[in-house]
């Protein structure tokens, strides 16, 4: 965890161990996008997605639809996302999603279920609502995975009993441990796509102004360029 308080500034002092250059065709933006694919990058690892797997991520937000990228790119047979905002769902499949549904659906695990015809080997939980916890413990098989890479209020209710039942194993993922290079690698390589969840970048003058577009609720990831305009061209 960095102890230095604070990155919106034009020029930021770091250790050259903790740094990686970007090939000529990663951008700047993509670098900065970089850190939180390790965050999906580590679930995906932790859960072992893998070729033919069928997999299940609650929440479309960035961290969402990054996992849902990594599961793609681990070889999963089908990717299934689900949310509240419309125009999160439809970047879901506009990044490679192969079912959406909304998650306020009546009976939404039956629901799930229907859309690939049985239940899902490994689900995801990012979107840090109790309630999708328990959706993702549902729909998930007998000796499945469910990880956990939202953050939750320390104390909510759940199904345990389902999961123990099922003997399906609830992981939870707190960042990451050497995984840049990997990322770098799927992005390098065109293997997973990070421009298209670039809603919008503001110089670094109207910071406040890209933290409220932000909280409007639709933007995926808004980008905050601290570089002065001439270092960008």
């Amino acid at each position: 965890v960095n102890r230095v308080p604070g990155a919106l500034c034009r020029k930021f002092n770091h250790k050259a161990s903790y740094c990686y250059k970007l090939p000529p065709n990663v951008s700047l933006q993509e670098g900065a996008m970089l850190e939180p694919l390790c965050v999906s990058l580590q679930g995906v690892t932790r859960a072992k997605v893998g070729p033919g797997h069928h997999v299940f991520v609650s929440g479309a937000g960035p961290i969402g639809l990054m996992t849902a990228m990594c599961a793609k790119a681990a070889g999963a047979a089908t990717v299934t996302v689900t949310d509240m905002v419309d125009a999160k769902l439809e970047k879901a499949k506009e990044i490679g999603a192969d079912f959406t549904l909304r998650a306020d659906t009546p009976n939404l695990a039956q629901a799930l279920e229907r859309l690939i015809g049985e239940q899902f080997d490994m689900s995801f939980e990012c979107c840090g609502v109790p309630a999708a916890l328990n959706s993702c413990i549902q729909v998930t098989i007998p000796g499945g995975v469910v990880c956990v890479v939202a953050n939750l209020p320390q104390s909510i209710p759940l199904d345990l009993q389902t999961a123990v039942r099922h003997e399906v194993d609830i992981i939870g993922v707190y960042r990451y441990c050497n995984l840049y290079p990997r990322a770098l690698a799927l992005v390098a390589s065109g293997k997973i796509n990070l421009q298209p969840l670039i809603s919008k970048s503001f110089p670094l003058e109207e910071a406040q102004k890209a933290f409220e577009h932000f909280a409007t609720g639709e933007p995926i990831k808004v980008l905050i360029q601290a570089n002065a305009p001439e270092d960008c061209a």
